[in-house]
């Protein structure tokens, strides 16, 4: 079950943990700023890690040779940026407990 999570509904997750004297303009301002930090520091290819739960990396699949299968010609793939995430060893543990690894291959 994938769910999307939009900047409002983000703001009102954050506003539920935020006492009430901090106002929305400071609460968006500070998450404007720690998601562009978050990926500039991704687009340069620096490591962020988030204590707790992970860290994100920016890796590269490097180009790689492939057969056309219609016309048999051999040309070069391009390579792929792509973003992995390497969770946190306790909420790898926690994670893998609560996943009931039977229903998740029948799809539902």
């Amino acid at each position: 079950m994938n769910k999307l999570i939009n900047r409002t509904m983000f703001y009102k997750m954050v506003r539920a943990k935020v006492p009430k004297s901090i106002d929305k303009k400071s609460i968006t301002s500070i998450l404007h700023v720690f998601f562009d930090e978050f990926l500039n520091d991704l687009k340069s290819g620096v490591e962020v890690k988030i204590n707790n739960f992970g860290i994100f990396r920016k890796k590269n699949h490097p180009p790689r040779r492939h057969m056309n299968i219609w016309t048999k010609e051999i040309g070069m793939s391009k390579g792929r940026d792509f973003l992995q995430l390497a969770l946190d060893g306790k909420l790898k543990t926690f994670l893998k407990e609560k996943i009931d690894h039977c229903k998740s291959f029948e799809g539902g």
